[in-house]
């Protein structure tokens, strides 16, 4: 038998720093990215833990014995960004220099992201670093949604970075 445990946080406004060549820093879990990486400062910013388990049994036990991890994701969902060219150009795969996009190519882009959070006192902060992550919207395919376009909201989902620095883990919350 299998479940899923999901823990959600909601997390507040944060400034986004993405890269789309996460190879270069993926052996790297402190905060890497410099404000020349953001794409702006984003509402609503979500962190959610999402487990899948299956039972472990042993031959002769009727009962489980214990439970096995068979995912472990981590989401960062955040709204109300600067849709412009540069921005989406990055978030589609391009350069992130702006201009014309050339979208729907079949390539996977994947990106590092992080999230910093400055709390009320304009000094501590709080950053969520995700090695290694795909763009994805879990509610629709579309980036804006066309009942409200003034709020832009999707998704990057992290995937195991397969580097001995992240050991099991597939994001890390720092306070620097």
């Amino acid at each position: 038998m299998s479940s899923i445990q999901t823990n959600e946080l909601l997390l507040g406004r944060a400034d986004v720093r993405i890269n789309n060549d996460y190879s270069s820093d993926i052996s790297d879990t402190s905060q890497v990215l410099s404000s020349s990486k953001s794409i702006g400062m984003c509402q609503n910013c979500t962190l959610r833990e999402n487990k899948s388990y299956k039972d472990k049994r042993v031959v002769n036990i009727l009962q489980p014995v214990g439970k096995i991890v068979t995912l472990n994701r981590v989401v960062v969902t955040v709204s109300s960004f600067k849709a412009d060219s540069a921005n989406l150009g990055l978030l589609f795969g391009s350069d992130g220099s702006g201009g014309d996009l050339f979208i729907g190519n079949s390539n996977v882009n994947y990106f590092r992201v992080e999230l910093v959070f400055t709390y009320p006192d304009q000094v501590s902060q709080m950053v969520v670093v995700i090695p290694k992550a795909v763009l994805f919207d879990p509610n629709s395919m579309n980036l804006v949604a066309l009942d409200n376009p003034s709020e832009v909201e999707f998704s990057f989902e992290s995937l195991y970075p397969n580097d001995s620095a992240w050991g099991k883990s597939s994001a890390r919350v720092l306070f620097p």
